[in-house]
């Protein structure tokens, strides 16, 4: 491998998977860190070198960076659970001020921070009342800070990303339960559907073109989310999603299902406040900078959807049954 080469973090998610590949598409030597290198190791179809090392270890950060010459950050914090929000948020800066001053003291070039599209909500009120978009704006802003201070990082605001390869699966859940059937109800609100491959060749993009503390809106479809629901129903030839569950009252059962769940030690809450949140207070995007500096082209949507439920079908997570005549 050569001595200077593109450290990804969450290189073995479903986005970071994706940049991982494109990297190595345009023959960019790659690293990935993650906690389990050994298993990322068996899975891996190419040249990738794999480190062991987590955000909230500061040396492990350091020794991944080490000869680094760029880095493609999307392993920000997650807040999966609205409970104990000042204990996440400091855990959630705490592990980007880990990562900003490994790249700052290993002399990164170019580093690009994975964003969410909730930074961008107009209501104040909002990020006092909704901990994941609290969390993901304390972390936005923590990044530009560090570019008003000279360091070389460009934000990246990808909408909802979809795509072959979500293999938890983390966004790509909302399309497996609609083209199964087993969603009836949705949440009104807006949303931004995108390719997570076409997100990461943009991201890949920005270590070449992007201008520095510019923050690039990632994004395909604006539309609500019963449209988004309506065209994977039509695709899956299945019913569409047609009870419209009250925000407010979505939010107190999803709060009472973390309460439960919680002392528990459930990792991942069943029915998710910032779920609920991220829905209602969901926002368009504007890519029109992102195509104009990084040559930003979105697939069809369409084909990101059939693309998705063909994937979910090959790893036996949809059953053929349930995916339409189109797919079986």
């Amino acid at each position: 491998m050569e001595s200077r080469y593109t450290l990804v973090l969450g290189g073995t998610g479903f986005l970071g998977s994706c940049i991982v590949n494109e990297l190595k598409r345009q023959s960019v030597s790659t690293a990935v860190m993650c906690r389990h290198p050994e298993q990322s190791e068996r899975s891996s179809s190419g040249s990738v070198q794999y480190f062991r090392g987590d955000c909230d270890d500061y040396d492990s950060l350091k020794q991944a960076m080490r000869g680094c010459r760029a880095v493609i950050h999307s392993a920000a914090y997650y807040p999966m659970y609205s409970l104990r929000r000042d204990d996440q948020a400091a855990r959630a800066m705490r592990e980007l001020r880990n990562v900003l001053r490994a790249a700052d003291r290993c002399g990164v070039e170019r580093f690009v921070f994975t964003s969410s599209p909730m930074v961008l909500a107009g209501d104040a009120a909002i990020f006092r009342r909704c901990t994941y978009h609290y969390i993901k704006r304390l972390l936005h802003d923590e990044v530009l800070q560090w570019v008003d201070r000279g360091f070389p990082a460009i934000l990246a605001v990808p909408g909802a990303c979809f795509g072959p390869g979500d293999r938890k699966p983390t966004t790509g859940r909302l399309i497996l339960e609609i083209a199964s059937g087993r969603l009836r109800f949705i949440i009104e609100g807006q949303m931004n559907a995108v390719d997570g491959r076409d997100v990461a060749s943009a991201e890949v993009a920005m270590l070449r073109r992007g201008e520095i503390g510019q923050s690039y809106q990632l994004g395909n479809w604006n539309c609500l989310l019963s449209e988004f629901a309506g065209l994977v129903a039509t695709l899956s030839d299945v019913p569409k999603p047609v009870i419209h569950l009250p925000y407010e009252a979505a939010r107190v059962a999803a709060r009472i299902v973390e309460m439960i769940q919680f002392p528990l030690g459930v990792a991942t809450p069943v029915f998710p406040q910032s779920g609920v949140d991220q829905i209602h207070y969901g926002t368009g995007l504007d890519s029109a900078p992102a195509r104009r500096d990084l040559g930003f082209r979105p697939r069809p949507i369409e084909q990101t959807v059939m693309e998705t439920i063909h994937y979910f079908l090959s790893v036996n997570k949809l059953a053929p049954r349930h995916a339409g005549a189109e797919f079986a």
